[in-house]
């Protein structure tokens, strides 16, 4: 993912989860809502990589348990940075 389009989905991500907090008042982190997104949405993985309609995420689009290595690491250093 290059710099622009991540941090593009990070200022998207960022600017949902505050929308969030005003509404519903929640107390949780930034990284607890955006794995929360990823665990509800879908289409997460392929909306934040990029991917197509049943590409590397599968038709789901959830990270599945034969997902390469590669793309698991991708995922946990992007929850890193946006701890």
């Amino acid at each position: 993912m290059n710099t622009i389009v991540k941090e593009n989905k990070k200022e998207v991500l960022a600017a949902n989860y505050k929308a969030a907090k005003e509404i519903y008042g929640t107390d949780e982190s930034f990284k607890e809502y955006v794995t929360g997104s990823a665990d509800s949405d879908p289409n997460f993985f392929r909306w934040l990589f990029d991917c197509p309609e049943g590409g590397e995420y599968g038709n789901r689009g959830k990270l599945s348990e034969d997902v390469y290595e590669a793309q698991n690491d991708a995922w946990n250093d992007y929850l890193d940075e946006i701890s």
